[in-house]
């Protein structure tokens, strides 16, 4: 995969928000670390309909979509 030099990558997993930049060339990036940003975990609502309401206790996906929207935010 060709990385154009300069470029930004986002790397998100549910967990961690981590910014990193492409500091080497399209052909051979290297990425460098930029940040992890404070990520806003307020959304709980968006999974609720994901969830089987039988098992009230699946909160992790619950937590990974407010995570995830949270990055989006």
């Amino acid at each position: 995969m060709k990385l154009p030099a300069e470029t930004h990558v986002a790397i998100v997993d549910g967990e961690r928000f981590l910014l990193m930049r492409n500091t080497g060339t399209a052909a051979e990036p290297v990425l460098e670390f930029q940040g992890e940003p404070e990520i806003a975990e307020t959304n709980y609502s968006a999974g609720v309909r994901h969830q089987d309401l039988a098992d009230n206790a699946a909160t992790e996906p619950m937590a990974k979509f407010a995570h995830a929207a949270g990055v989006a935010g």
